[in-house]
C-alpha cells in the first residue's frame, strides 16, 4: 500500500495523455498568442502615439483592470493629456488591436523624480561622447604627429572606413594614456 504513484501511472492519467491535452494545449496556446500583449512595445511606441514633446514628459506605467496608468513629470502634462483621454484610448487600441476593450480609462500620476533620475542616468553618457569628440584637434601638433603615426601604421589597410576607425581609436588611446 504505497502512497506514491509510479511515473508510468502518472503518465497514463488523462491529464497527461497526448490525445486530450495536446489538442487543448494547442487551442489554449493559440488563444493566448492572440490575447498576449507586450507592454514594452507600448512604452517604445508611446512617442508615436502622443507625439515627441509629450513623450519626453510622460510614460505609460501599467495597465490593470482596464485602466492605463500614465506617469508624467508635471501636472500640466497630466491635465493636458486627460482632456485627450478618449483620443488616446482610440490611438492605443488602433495601434494595438489586442488591447481593444482592455483599456476603458486612463489615470495620470505625477512624479517628477522618475524623469529626473532617468535624465541623470543618461547625462553621463552624453558627457562621455562629448569628451571623446573633443579629444582630437586637427591643428594640434601633438595630434598631427599621432595622426601621421597612425596613418603609417594602418597604411596597409585598404578599407577607408576601417582605417579611419582604427586611426581614431589609436589617437584616442594615446591621448587618454598621457
Amino acid at each position: 500500500m504505497s502512497k506514491f504513484k509510479s511515473l508510468s501511472s502518472l503518465l497514463e492519467d488523462s491529464a497527461f495523455s497526448s490525445s486530450s491535452s495536446s489538442s487543448n494545449w494547442g487551442a489554449d496556446k493559440r488563444k493566448y498568442a492572440q490575447d498576449s500583449f507586450d507592454f514594452l512595445t507600448l512604452i517604445k511606441e508611446w512617442g508615436e502615439i502622443v507625439g515627441p514633446r509629450l513623450a519626453e514628459h510622460t510614460i505609460p506605467l501599467k495597465n490593470s483592470r482596464k485602466v492605463l496608468t500614465v506617469l508624467s513629470d508635471h501636472s500640466a502634462f497630466s491635465s493636458q493629456l486627460s482632456f485627450l483621454e478618449q483620443v488616446l484610448i482610440k490611438k492605443v487600441t488602433d495601434r494595438f488591436p489586442s488591447l481593444q476593450g482592455k483599456i476603458t480609462k486612463i489615470v495620470f500620476q505625477t512624479n517628477p523624480r522618475h524623469f529626473r533620475d532617468q535624465f541623470k542616468a543618461t547625462e553621463p553618457l552624453k558627457r562621455k561622447t562629448e569628451t571623446v569628440e573633443q579629444i582630437t584637434h586637427k591643428f594640434s601638433p601633438a595630434d598631427q604627429k599621432l595622426l601621421k603615426e597612425a596613418e603609417q601604421m594602418f597604411s596597409h589597410i585598404e578599407d577607408d572606413e576601417m582605417k579611419k576607425s582604427l586611426t581614431s581609436l589609436f589617437v584616442q588611446f594615446h591621448k587618454t594614456k598621457n
